[in-house]
């Protein structure tokens, strides 16, 4: 019976399509127009599309890693993730100008940024338990 009851819990509505299938409805419609309003417009809804179908992908990725358990909801969790950074960075290569620097660069800054973390919460649980040994 809990069981069924957790199911239930983790059923969502899927509302995630709607802004992305919206911006591509603009874009089709209103693509080629030079105006600033629509160009802003465009990319505001691709973002917003963009943000909310992460988040989709995400949340899914944790209704699995809370059913597998761990080890392997970690191993969605992340991988997960790693995939839309693959996704993000392969369609900025594709559609943008000619630069064979530019996956080098995100990968280091990815790791810049998870290492830096990683420090900076290691020195602050070090500082914690310091303090508790005083």
């Amino acid at each position: 019976m809990t069981h069924a009851c957790e199911a239930v819990k983790t059923r969502h509505k899927e509302t995630s399509l709607i802004f992305p299938v919206l911006a591509l409805v603009v874009l089709f419609l209103w693509g080629s127009s030079q105006s600033l309003p629509v160009v802003i417009g465009i990319n505001i809804l691709a973002l917003i599309g963009i943000l909310s179908s992460a988040f989709s992908v995400v949340r899914h990725a944790d209704v699995l890693a809370h059913r597998l358990g761990e080890p392997y909801g970690s191993l969605i969790l992340s991988l997960s993730v790693v995939i839309l950074e693959v996704s993000l960075i392969s369609a900025l290569m594709a559609t943008g100008d000619a630069a064979p620097t530019l996956m080098r660069d995100t990968l280091y800054s990815i790791i810049m940024i998870v290492t830096g973390d990683w420090s900076v919460s290691r020195c602050c649980w070090a500082g914690v338990n310091s303090q508790r040994n005083i």
